[in-house]
C-alpha cells in the first residue's frame, strides 16, 4: 500500500501509459475460442485484401412498418442478462438495475470441486433486487475424480477437476448439498441450475458426450426433485456446432437423451463469441426448434449463457465496437424470439500492466473499474428499456450481416438503434468454406498466390486457381463468396450508406440523435483529460478500504489508524511486524479487497458527469442524417451505432 500510495502521487503528474492487452486475470474469464485461433474462428487471413477491392455502393436499405407491432409481445425480462464476476459489487449491481436488467438473468459459476461456503455477494445483491439468478455447476472434487493428470490451464478447471466424477451420483449428490446449504444461508436458491460449462473445450472437462449424459440424468433429476422450482438444463456449449465425440451438435444429444428417458430439461444452453449476426447466420435456433418439436417438447429454453463479440480482452471493448456487437446481438436475438442471454461480463476486472485500468484495452466490461460506462453500457441503457415497447417490423437485405435496425414504438415515438457490426473478411473466408465442406486455412494461401503470381495483384481467375492445385468445387465455392469477401474487405474501414424506408406522407420530427463512433461519444479517446480525478477516486478507494479493515480488526481489539496500515506494502505486512494472527490479517485482507472494488466506484457519479464522459446528442443536421416523410438515410463508420427517436 506504501507503494500504491506513491504510485498515485507520480500519476498524478503523468499521463496515462501506454500499454497492451492482456487476459483477464480473473477466474471467471471466458476461454471460448481454441487455442491460438483468431477471434472469429479463422483459418487463414483473410481480413486485410489480398487484392485493389472493387468499388461498391455498399447501401444497405432496411424496410420497417411504423403500423406494425400493436401485436406484438414485448420481449421483456428474457432479453436481459448478465454475468456477475465474483469481483462484482453493490455498485455496479445497482447501476445494472438502473439500466434496466433487473428480471433478467444473472450467472455466476458453481465450482464443485472447491469449498465455498456462500453464494457469491453478486447473486445475493441479485436476487435482492430481483434478477433471476442463474448457478452453472461444474468441476470434479478432488475425491471423486478418477485423476489428478492432465495440462494446467491459465483460466480452466484444475487437472482434476476436468475429470468425469468416478460415480455421477455422488456428484450430484455433492451439487444438492451445496445449494441446500445456500438456500439454508440465504433463504432462497438459484432459479436456474445449468449443468457444467463448456463440456467441449479440454480447459473445462476432458469426457465426452456420453460422460456428460451420465452426469446430466442424475444432477437434473436430483435438483429437480429435490426443488422443482428450479430450471434445470444443459449444457453451455463453447460452440453450438461442438459434437464432442458424437455425430451432431451435443445440445441435439442432450434433447434427444432428455425425451428418450423422460429427464427434466427446462432449457439448453450454448455459448456466442463471434459477429453479431451469428444466430442470423448458423440458423441453428430453427434446427433446435424442429429437434424440439419433434418431442413435443415446446416449453424447453433457448439460452445463449454467455456472449460476447470475442473471448479475450481487446481495446474494442472500450470503444464503439463493443456497443455496436451488443445492440447486433440484440437485435437478432429478438427477431429471433431467443429465450434468454447472458453477456460475458458487466465490469472490467483486470489491468494487465497499467497503472489505472480504466479504457487500456484490458478488460472485457461495459463499465470501466472506477465506473465509467462505456459506449456498449450506454447502449445498453437504450435496448433495455426498449424492451418493454412493442418491436416493429423490419425487413433486412438479403444476406445481409453487419448492419441491423432494432425499432421500437410508444404512443407516437418510434425509437430507432441501428447498429454496424462489420464482418470481417476472415470470417467470411473461413465460415462460408467450412460450411460448404471445405478447409479453409489449406485453400487461402493457394488463393493468395494465384492472386499475386502474374503481375500486380488481382482477382484471380479460375485458370489461375486451377494452377495452384484448387478444385472445380473448390473454384466454384469461392466463386460464391467473393461478392460478399469484397464487400467486407471495402467496408472495413470505409462509411456504410444507410436507408430506412418506412413510407408516409408527413415528415416526422427527429431527436435525441446520437451517434457512438470514432470521433462521438469515444471517451476512451478523452481519458487522459481526467487522469486527475481517476488518480484521486483510486485514492479515495484506497483510504476507504484501510478504514474498513481498521474497524474489522477493532471488533477483535486490534486498534490500528489507516495511517499505520498504509505505512506497508500490505496488511499481511503489517500484522506479521504487529504479530497479528495469520486467520486474522487473512479476514482483514479479504475486508480490504472487497471494500476496496466497492470504493472504486464512490466517484462513479462524478467521473460519469464530466463532459469527457457524458454522452451528447446532436441535432440531424449535425448528425448528417438526412430525414425525409417516407425515410432516413444517413452513413456509418464501421462497427458504430445511430440512436434516434422520430416522432410521428
Amino acid at each position: 500500500m506504501r507503494f500504491q500510495k506513491i504510485l498515485l502521487l507520480a500519476l498524478l503528474t503523468t499521463l496515462l501509459p501506454a500499454c497492451g492487452a492482456a487476459g483477464e486475470d480473473s477466474p471467471d474469464s471466458p476461454p471460448d475460442s481454441p487455442p491460438n485461433s483468431s477471434p472469429d474462428g479463422g483459418d487463414g487471413d483473410a481480413n486485410e485484401p489480398t487484392y485493389p477491392p472493387d468499388v461498391l455502393s455498399g447501401l444497405a436499405t432496411f424496410y420497417v412498418d411504423h403500423s406494425s407491432g400493436a401485436n406484438d409481445v414485448p420481449p421483456g425480462d428474457v432479453a436481459k442478462g448478465f454475468f456477475a464476476g465474483a469481483h462484482t459489487t453493490e455498485g455496479i449491481m445497482g447501476e445494472l438495475n438502473n439500466a434496466g436488467t433487473g428480471g433478467g438473468l444473472l450467472r455466476n459459476d458453481m465450482r464443485v470441486n472447491l469449498s465455498r461456503e456462500n453464494l457469491p455477494t453478486s447473486l445475493l445483491e441479485g436476487e435482492r433486487m430481483g434478477f433471476k439468478t442463474w448457478l452453472t455447476a461444474m468441476g470434479t472434487p478432488l475425491d471423486q475424480s478418477p485423476s489428478a493428470e492432465g495440462e494446467e490451464y491459465p483460466h480452466g478447471l484444475a487437472p482434476y477437476a476436468r475429470w468425469s466424477p468416478m460415480s455421477a451420483d455422488i456428484w450430484a449428490d455433492t451439487v444438492v448439498a451445496r445449494l441446500e446449504n445456500y438456500e439454508l444461508l440465504n433463504g432462497f436458491v438459484p432459479s436456474f441450475v445449468e449443468i457444467w460449462n463448456e463440456p467441449d473445450r479440454r480447459e473445462f472437462y476432458n469426457g465426452d458426450i456420453a460422460d456428460y449424459l451420465e452426469i446430466y440424468t442424475a444432477a437434473s433429476q436430483k435438483i429437480k426433485v429435490r426443488w422443482p422450482q428450479i430450471q434445470v438444463g444443459g449444457m453451455g456449449l463453447a460452440g453450438h456446432q461442438s459434437e464432442m465425440g458424437g455425430t451432431q451438435s451435443a445440445v441435439l444429444s442432450l434433447i434427444d437423451h432428455a425425451a428418450a428417458n423422460n429427464l427434466p430439461l427446462d432449457f439448453v444452453s450454448w455459448h456466442h463469441y463471434t459477429i453479431a449476426n451469428g444466430l442470423q447466420y448458423s440458423g441453428f435456433l430453427e434446427d433446435v426448434r424442429q429437434r424440439l418439436d419433434s418431442y413435443n417438447m415446446p416449453d424447453v429454453k433457448l439460452i445463449v449463457s454467455e456472449w460476447n463479440m470475442r473471448a479475450e480482452p481487446n481495446a474494442d471493448f472500450d470503444h464503439s465496437h463493443n456497443a455496436a456487437n451488443y445492440a447486433g446481438f440484440q437485435t437478432t436475438a429478438r427477431e429471433l424470439g431467443l429465450d434468454g442471454n447472458i453477456m460475458f461480463m458487466a465490469q472490467d476486472s483486470a489491468r494487465g500492466n497499467a497503472s489505472m485500468g480504466d479504457f487500456t484495452g484490458n478488460g472485457m466490461g461495459s463499465i470501466t473499474e472506477h465506473g465509467i460506462k462505456k459506449p456498449a453500457f450506454h447502449v445498453i441503457e437504450t435496448i433495455q428499456a426498449m424492451s418493454s415497447e412493442p418491436m416493429l417490423t423490419t425487413i433486412r437485405p438479403d444476406k445481409e450481416l453487419s448492419v441491423n435496425v432494432y425499432a421500437t414504438k410508444m404512443g407516437n415515438r418510434v425509437r430507432y438503434v441501428v447498429s454496424n457490426d462489420s464482418v470481417p473478411g476472415e470470417w467470411v473466408w473461413s465460415n462460408r468454406l467450412r460450411d460448404a465442406g471445405l478447409a479453409p486455412g489449406y485453400l487461402w494461401p493457394l488463393y493468395v498466390n494465384a492472386a499475386k503470381n502474374n503481375g500486380a495483384p488481382h482477382k484471380p481467375t479460375d485458370a489461375e486457381l486451377l494452377a495452384e492445385g484448387m478444385t472445380e468445387l473448390e473454384i466454384a465455392a469461392i466463386g460464391e463468396i467473393e461478392g460478399e469477401l469484397n464487400m467486407s474487405w471495402t467496408f472495413k474501414g470505409e462509411d456504410r450508406p444507410i436507408e430506412i424506408i418506412f413510407g408516409g406522407d408527413l415528415l416526422p420530427n427527429i431527436s435525441n440523435v446520437r451517434r457512438f463512433d470514432s470521433t462521438h461519444n469515444n471517451f476512451a479517446d478523452r481519458v487522459e483529460e481526467i487522469m486527475p480525478y481517476l488518480v484521486q477516486a483510486e485514492d479515495n478507494a484506497v483510504w476507504y478500504a484501510l478504514n474498513e479493515a481498521a474497524n474489522y480488526l477493532a471488533t477483535y481489539g486490534i486498534i490500528v489508524s489507516p495511517e499505520d496500515m498504509a505505512l506497508y506494502d500490505n496488511i499481511e505486512q503489517w500484522a506479521i511486524a504487529n504479530n497479528v494472527l495469520q486467520s486474522i490479517a487473512s479476514a482483514a485482507t479479504d475486508v480490504y479487497q472487497k471494500s476496496f472494488a466497492g470504493g472504486r466506484l464512490l466517484d462513479m457519479d462524478l467521473l460519469n458527469s464530466l463532459p469527457q464522459m457524458s454522452v451528447t446528442s446532436m441535432t440531424a443536421e449535425d448528425a448528417k442524417v438526412t430525414l425525409g416523410p417516407d425515410s432516413v438515410s444517413f452513413d456509418m463508420e464501421p462497427d458504430s451505432v445511430v440512436i434516434f427517436d422520430l416522432y410521428l
